[in-house]
This record gives structure tokens, C-alpha cells and sequence, in this order.
């Protein structure tokens, strides 16, 4: 499954703003996007806009979608937008100003906001789950409730793997190598992790293997080692498991 999500500037130095191509003053700077997953997605979006959007979970609005990416719901919004701006005889409410702007912020009101979101709710074929957010998304929390989900019902997960991840061109060569031996060996989760007790622990002591970084010691890969990979985005489980 994937995601599409929106949130408004909370920057209370700003608040409502005066929108550049309409004049209108009851404004807000409203980011939408899609993910596979939200969590990483926003955490990392706020560390970038953090000065600007500063985040308020009541205020982050985030549904499952039907398709892998979120695409089709991304596309919706992006087909809403375009409507606004012709409702507003301008090209574009974009904070970029341009018709076909891939910068996903845009100047709305309240009402359009709101409008956004019934929209795609009353849309049968995207068939939207609201995901009710408590607190600020991070990775760490994510990977948390990841291993939480295994420990109860690890066998549901047969036909899970684990998959190279976005960031791992990034990490130190001990971790690509523990890593890539990890995925090259195919194997699902069922046969990588086991239940002992109540913890979650990595059973096979020969894949995943690796030299720590500067006393070169030989050591088997660990269920904390696991969760150091998911939370920097090194390692990720195809096909994603669901939270919600």
C-alpha cells in the first residue's frame, strides 16, 4: 500500500498569508505528497523544512491508499489543485508560480484544504483509510512498530524479504556488506527471524555477518542491527508491512 498525506505552515511567525496570484489573505502554504512510507517521508521532510513547517500532529493528514505508491490518490490532488486555480482565474496557486510546477506547496484557504480531502474520500476507486496520527512521524518509532507487528505474528510474514534500501549507497562498506548478504540470500523473514519468548531475535547466525568498523571483530547480525538498518533507510521489507 501506499500513502498520500498533506500538512499546513505552523510557523506562528507567519500564520495566514496574502496569496501572490489572487490577493487573497486568508491563505496557508499547504504541502501535499505521496509515500510508500509516511513515517520516513515526513520526518525527513520536516528536518528540511522544519523553520518554515513547523509540525503539529493534529494538523498532519495522512491516508492509506489502494495502490503501492500513493500515485493515483497524488494524482487526484494534483488534478484538485489545478481546479482550484481555475476556480481563481490564475495559472497556478503553486508557491513556485508555475502551471506545472512538480513543487507540491500551494497557497489555499481553510475550505479548500478541507475540500482536498472529502474529495478523495468520496472517490469509491481510491478507497481511502485515514491513518490517525498522535505524535511527529519518525523512522525510529516506525521501526519499533515494525518489529512490534513481527514479534506477534511473525508467521504472517512468509512471504516478506528484505530489499536493499534507499540510503545504503551512504553507509560505511561493513554495513553495504551485511546488508547486500542479506538480501542476496533470498530468504524470507519467517527464516531470518525467530520469536524468543517475547522478544524478537535473528536467527541464522551466518547471513548478515560483518567486520565491526574499527576493531574489524567478526560478529552475527543482530535484531538491534536490524532495526539500526530500517531506522537509516539501509534495509527495507518488500512488500511494506502495514501499521494500520
Amino acid at each position: 500500500m501506499g500513502y498520500v498525506y498533506g500538512y499546513r505552515n505552523n510557523n506562528p511567525a507567519e500564520g495566514y498569508v496574502k496569496c501572490p496570484f489572487t490577493g487573497r489573505k486568508n491563505c496557508i502554504k499547504y504541502k501535499t505528497g505521496k509515500a510508500k512510507n509516511y513515517h520516513k517521508r515526513l520526518e525527513r521532510e520536516f528536518t528540511e523544512t522544519r523553520a518554515e513547517f513547523v509540525p503539529i500532529p493534529q494538523d498532519i493528514t495522512v491516508y492509506k491508499t489502494n495502490d503501492l505508491t500513493g500515485t493515483k490518490a497524488e494524482n487526484k490532488i494534483h488534478a484538485i489543485l489545478k481546479e482550484f486555480a481555475k476556480e481563481e482565474r490564475v495559472e497556478s496557486l503553486s508557491t513556485y508560480g508555475k502551471k506545472e510546477s512538480k513543487k507540491e506547496i500551494a497557497y489555499l484557504t481553510q475550505k479548500q484544504i478541507d475540500r482536498i480531502w472529502k474529495t478523495l474520500e468520496e472517490d469509491k476507486d481510491l478507497n481511502l483509510v485515514k491513518i490517525p496520527i498522535d505524535s511527529e512521524p519518525s523512522s525510529r518509532a516506525w521501526a519499533i512498530a515494525i518489529q512490534d507487528v513481527l514479534k506477534k505474528n511473525l508467521p504472517n510474514h512468509s512471504k516478506h524479504y528484505f530489499k536493499i534500501g534507499e540510503n545504503l549507497d551512504s553507509a560505511l562498506e561493513n554495513i553495504q556488506n551485511r546488508v547486500n548478504n542479506i538480501v542476496d540470500s533470498k530468504k524470507p523473514l519467517t527464516d531470518l527471524l525467530d520469536k524468543n519468548g517475547t522478544r524478537l531475535v535473528w536467527k541464522n547466525e551466518n547471513i548478515g555477518r560483518y567486520l565491526t568498523n574499527k576493531a574489524k571483530i567478526d560478529k552475527s547480525y543482530t535484531r538491534r542491527d536490524l532495526e539500526y538498518d530500517l531506522i537509516c533507510g539501509y534495509i527495507v521489507i518488500e512488500p511494506p508491512i502495514s501499521l494500520d
